[in-house]
C-alpha cells in the first residue's frame, strides 16, 4: 500500500500541473476565457514574418518593463515601457491568416504601455502591464517566442484575489504585482 502512495500523489500532481497549460485569457468582466490556435494552424516565421530576432527583441523590452515593476521603480518601468512601444511601433510582425488577429493585440497591448508611460504610480502601471501581459501571451500564441524559453506565471493574491499572469526568462518567482512585498508569490503556469 505504501508503494502505491508516492506514485498517485506523483500522477495527481502530474494531472494538476497540466491542466493548467492552456491560454486563460480575460473578457472585460475579469472572467476566465480560453482561446486556443487551431492545431493546423501554420505559423512559418520566414518569408517576411517575425523574426527570431523581433520577437527576441519584443521579449527583452517587455522583461525589461517586468523587472522594473519587480523592483518597484516606476522610472524604469516607464522606461521599458517606452521602449516596448518604440520597438512595436516600427516592428512588423505577421503570421499568415493572423495579421488582423496581430493587429488588434499590438494595438492593445500598445495603449496599455501608453498608459504606463504616462504615469508613476506603480499601483495604475502594474493594472496596465496585466494587461500587456494578457496580450502579449495571445502574441506569443501565434507567433512563438523565437525560440527562447518564457514561463508564464501566476499570482493568485494580484488584484484583490482576482489573480494575475505575467512572462518571465527565468522559472524562478519574481512577482511584478506586488514586488519586495511578496515577491516570490507565485507560480508557473506554463512553459514555452
Amino acid at each position: 500500500m505504501k508503494n502505491l502512495i508516492l506514485p498517485i500523489v506523483l500522477l495527481f500532481g502530474a494531472s494538476t500541473l497540466f491542466s493548467c497549460g492552456g491560454s486563460h485569457e480575460h473578457d472585460s468582466e475579469g472572467n476566465h476565457t480560453h482561446e486556443h490556435l487551431d492545431e493546423n494552424t501554420e505559423v512559418n516565421h520566414t518569408e517576411g514574418h517575425a523574426s527570431h530576432a523581433e520577437m527576441g527583441q519584443t521579449l527583452k523590452h517587455y522583461f525589461d518593463l517586468k523587472d522594473g515593476l519587480v523592483r518597484s521603480d516606476a522610472a524604469e518601468a516607464k522606461a521599458g515601457a517606452n521602449a516596448l512601444k518604440a520597438h512595436l511601433a516600427v516592428t512588423e510582425i505577421t503570421v499568415k491568416g493572423h495579421e488582423s488577429h496581430i493587429r488588434g493585440i499590438v494595438s492593445e497591448i500598445g495603449e496599455h504601455l501608453e498608459q504606463i508611460s504616462l504615469t508613476e504610480d506603480l499601483e495604475v502601471q502594474r493594472k496596465h502591464f496585466e494587461t500587456v501581459s494578457d496580450q502579449l501571451y495571445a502574441l506569443i500564441q501565434v507567433t512563438g517566442t523565437s525560440g527562447k524559453t518564457v514561463y508564464r506565471q501566476y499570482c493568485p493574491m494580484a488584484f484583490d484575489d482576482k489573480g494575475a499572469y505575467w512572462l518571465s526568462a527565468e522559472e524562478e518567482i519574481r512577482n511584478p504585482y506586488f514586488g519586495d512585498a511578496m515577491l516570490t508569490c507565485g507560480s508557473v503556469e506554463e512553459k514555452m
